[in-house]
């Protein structure tokens, strides 16, 4: 078998080593899921990190070659790319779910219901609670964090003015 070196290329990408998180942060990210699912996952993030290191590794050792060399061969540039994007590319990409439905019908009980959480959203029987649109994403803390975008006077204005034409249209 070979004896392998690690190379040290200048590159941004290496400039920072990854952030480990807390053996208790990744845990937290999977209990929502059946342990058996929890697991998978686990082993999936080992994967994931082992095969980041072959790329890096790669990346390193073709980059030192390549350095020897005057004239650097199209085949090996790409090659020198495509390792560099994979290993810039996030594991995975956010996944989007959008959920429509008449006022009242129950949307903001629903989430509440998915994420065991009673009234992380407000509801209620009588009258209008989350009348906008609303954007629910997952984080590793224990406690929650809201961003509430205002319209101003102007803003206001401008969507009262457009929603009468709209209304005048109609008639």
């Amino acid at each position: 078998m070979e004896d392998t070196e690690d190379f040290v290329v200048d590159d941004d990408v290496f400039k920072e080593p990854m952030k480990k998180r807390k053996r208790s942060d990744r845990d937290q990210r999977f209990r929502a899921f059946p342990s058996v699912e929890q697991s998978a996952l686990k082993e999936y993030e080992k994967l994931e990190s082992r095969t980041r290191r072959v790329l890096s590794n790669t990346y390193q050792k073709l980059i030192q070659s390549v350095f020897l060399d005057d004239s650097i061969p199209n085949g090996v540039k790409y090659l020198i790319n495509r390792l560099l994007a994979l290993i810039e590319k996030p594991s995975l990409d956010p996944i989007y779910i959008g959920l429509f439905g008449s006022t009242g019908a129950g949307k903001s009980s629903l989430i509440n219901a998915i994420i065991q959480q009673a009234m992380f959203l407000p509801v209620s029987g009588e009258s209008i609670c989350t009348s906008c649109i609303v954007q629910v994403s997952s984080g590793c803390c224990e406690q929650y964090e809201a961003k509430i975008h205002l319209l101003s006077d102007q803003e206001w204005k401008e969507e009262l003015k457009n929603l009468t034409k709209l209304l005048h249209r109609t008639e």
